[in-house]
Order: C-alpha cells, then sequence, then structure tokens
C-alpha cells in the first residue's frame, strides 16, 4: 500500500534512488540502474501487486527500491514523458506535413 504523508521517513534516500535522465524512458523519473519508472512501480504497489511478485517479475528490483518508488511518488507530482525531439533535430527549412483530416463543425 502507498504510505501516507505521515509515513514518509526518508523522501532524501528515495530522490537519491531516481533519475531522470532525457537518454532514459524520455526523461521520465526511474529507479536508479533499472528502466523502471518511479510512478510505474509505485501505482503496482498501490494496484497491490506483493513485493515478491515484483522481485520476481522484475529481477532489477530490490524491496528497497520498491519502498524508495513509494516514498518517491507519495511526495513528487506525476510528470508525464515530453515530446519527442525528432521536431528540434530536423534539418533547417524542413516542412513537416499532417494527414489529418479537417473537419468542419456543424
Amino acid at each position: 500500500m502507498m504510505p501516507n504523508n505521515s509515513e514518509v521517513t526518508h523522501p532524501g534516500s528515495a530522490e537519491a534512488a531516481v533519475i531522470e535522465d532525457p537518454e532514459i524512458l524520455d526523461g521520465l523519473p526511474v529507479l536508479r540502474g533499472t528502466r523502471m519508472p518511479v510512478f510505474m512501480v509505485a501505482d503496482m504497489r498501490r494496484s497491490g501487486m506483493s513485493i515478491g511478485a515484483m522481485l520476481a517479475e522484475y529481477p532489477s528490483l530490490n524491496a528497497e527500491l520498491i519502498e524508495f518508488a513509494e516514498v518517491y511518488a507519495a511526495t513528487h507530482r506525476r510528470v508525464s514523458p515530453t515530446a519527442p525531439t525528432w521536431r528540434s533535430q530536423a534539418p533547417m527549412g524542413a516542412a513537416f506535413v499532417s494527414r489529418r483530416r479537417q473537419t468542419t463543425p456543424q
């Protein structure tokens, strides 16, 4: 179960266990040494998945990292992945064409 704010005891340790690198999952917060998104791990615990089941399913995790994910999620706002960077890397003068149909309101 997710800790409530009165149970959050080591937010600094949780922050040290989390990294945000644009080269890893577009900068989503992940647990250090893994490619596991912090909020996904916390959501699995919140949904009732046991630590034992998580450890069996995801060998890169350990019980301490799972606890850090819960603490981090309880003390930080959820972020969305950033927009794709391919547009910013396009050659100068490149045009982007959308095939989305325009509809007129009736």
